[in-house]
């Protein structure tokens, strides 16, 4: 299986999206009650739509990203006494919080998107209390934290939101070092990071 969705992270971070889609609809068809195969799939339509800057395909994105939060729940309950199981549950019901937050951020409403930006937060550091060493978490947490920071506006201006760039970006380099499936999206990230400071220098070095 983590081979399978290795490869499902890798060609998403190539814009892959229909082949993403084939591999992770075989991939449920053998573990229909592993939500990861839809939670790469919904994140394959997302990536789609950015790119095209176009809302084509909300109904599938959201069914998939339900299917998620169903089995994710559903499994936590049926495993709760396995604490590294639980917290990669809860990985993917932060990501389905988060792809849900990036869709109402282009084709949504604003509020909703903090509201859901919030979700994923918190069912990251839930997974980290259920097991600490599944550091895919922190690409999840390390994307919040920079990007949160990085948009306050005003909000950050006036002290409304803390600044928590350098946390982000700790975190990011953490999950780019040590997780088991996030290491090639937690370093593409962290060269959106750079970029986002101009720091042309860290992106060649990154990269």
């Amino acid at each position: 299986r983590r081979e399978t969705l290795g490869q499902a992270q890798r060609l998403l971070l190539e814009d892959r999206f229909a082949a993403v889609d084939s591999l992770c609809a075989r991939y449920s068809e053998r573990f229909p009650n592993d939500p990861a195969g839809y939670l790469y799939r919904a994140a394959a339509l997302l990536g789609r739509m950015i790119d095209r800057e176009e809302n084509l395909h909300e109904a599938q994105f959201k069914q998939l990203l339900d299917v998620v939060d169903s089995l994710t729940s559903l499994n936590m309950d049926n495993d709760a006494a396995e604490s590294s199981r639980r917290a990669w549950y809860l990985l993917f019901k932060g990501h389905a919080g988060a792809y849900r937050s990036l869709w109402e951020s282009r084709f949504g409403s604003f509020f909703t998107a903090v509201k859901r930006g919030l979700a994923a937060r918190d069912a990251y550091e839930a997974g980290l209390k259920a097991d600490s060493t599944v550091y895919d978490l922190y690409f999840g947490l390390g994307s919040y934290h920079y990007w949160k920071s990085a948009r306050a506006g005003l909000l950050g201006v006036f002290g409304l939101l803390k600044n928590e760039k350098e946390k982000g970006i700790g975190e990011l380099y953490l999950a780019s070092d040590s997780s088991t499936l996030s290491r090639d999206a937690a370093r593409a990230a962290l060269v959106w990071v750079w970029l986002d400071q101009n720091e042309y220098d860290s992106v060649i070095t990154i990269t």
